[in-house]
């Protein structure tokens, strides 16, 4: 249903208490605790959102939960995209093909690869662990200050293929619907969607998630969408194409 556009899905959702109204600061609380929980029970966790902006929220967020359990070697820093950087036992994601850094089982460095940081010289050239095998790279500076991230969340693109354990998914009025349906069916057995609204009325949540499925039909013009999504407050009636 959710696939094709189909707001009766949200009920399904919504019985199961997988829809969650709230602030950004709120959402981001939640999303650092359930990272937590997720990886000390051995689960895998997919977050989603749409902007690299709240990427970065997230990643931040989570990043800085990590440091007050004093899960990070706090020795030495490496300057990563987005200006955040990264430290060691950090979860990163390459952002570049380069074919030149090759890991010691051979396999070249891809984009969106996940690593875990195991090492970080003088230099800030990050040794890095690929996950779920792959061997063992040397990332330069020079690349990781403009193609390495934090690698907690990513938007529905780089999420699209991926299947995890649970999903959570941080939702705004940027959401798209095929955006949506990415991040609210990452997870094998569980699925949350965290809606950004200014109460934590439900009904809000709902409101804006029914929006954001009926806006991505294909018969909506592409000037009424782009309008949107530049102000997503504005009443969609009201901007036709």
């Amino acid at each position: 249903q959710l696939r094709h556009g189909d707001t009766r899905s949200l009920d399904t959702y919504e019985a199961h208490g997988r829809i969650v109204p709230g602030s950004i600061d709120q959402h981001l609380e939640t999303i650092a605790t359930y990272w937590t929980e997720c990886r000390d029970h051995g689960q895998s966790l997919a977050i989603t959102t749409t902007r690299n902006e709240h990427v970065d929220l997230i990643n931040d967020r989570v990043q800085s939960e990590r440091w007050e359990r004093g899960e990070l070697d706090r020795s030495r820093r490496a300057d990563t995209a987005a200006g955040i950087g990264a430290w060691g036992g950090d979860l990163i994601a390459t952002r570049r093909t380069d074919r030149t850094l090759i890991t010691s089982t051979g396999q070249f460095v891809r984009n969106r690869d996940q690593w875990i940081v195991t090492a970080i010289d003088g230099h800030g050239d990050i040794t890095a662990a690929r996950i779920e095998g792959g061997g063992v790279v040397v990332l330069p500076a020079e690349y990781a200050r403009d193609h390495v991230r934090l690698g907690y969340a990513a938007t529905d693109p780089g999420n699209q293929s991926d299947t995890q354990d649970r999903s959570i998914t941080l939702a705004t009025g940027a959401t798209t619907g095929r955006g949506l349906y990415v991040g609210m069916t990452r997870g094998r057995q569980a699925n949350h969607v965290l809606v950004v609204t200014d109460t934590n009325d439900l009904d809000a949540a709902r409101e804006l998630l029914e929006r954001v499925i009926t806006w991505d039909r294909a018969d909506v013009p592409a000037v009424a969408r782009r309008n949107w999504l530049a102000d997503p407050g504005l009443d969609p009636a009201s901007i036709g194409g």
